[in-house]
């Protein structure tokens, strides 16, 4: 499962995007792969949402492969 932890380590990591993890709204850790909505509080009054795509670990090294063949 896909917790808040982790979207804000991966937004950090790879965005340089520098987010608490009580900023991502989510309910529940996200259990299934495909793409999902994050909300997003910034700030009092300030809304933002990203769509997250979750692969499974076989379909990620499949996109790995194919980018580094090309």
């Amino acid at each position: 499962s896909v917790t808040a932890h982790e979207i804000v380590h991966l937004l950090q990591e790879q965005n340089n995007i520098h987010l608490d993890k009580k900023n991502i709204q989510l309910k529940h850790p996200i259990k299934t792969t495909g793409v999902h909505s994050i909300p997003v509080k910034l700030k009092e009054g300030v809304a933002a949402s990203f769509n997250l795509k979750v692969m499974s670990e076989e379909g990620y090294r499949a996109s790995q492969e194919e980018t580094s063949a090309e």
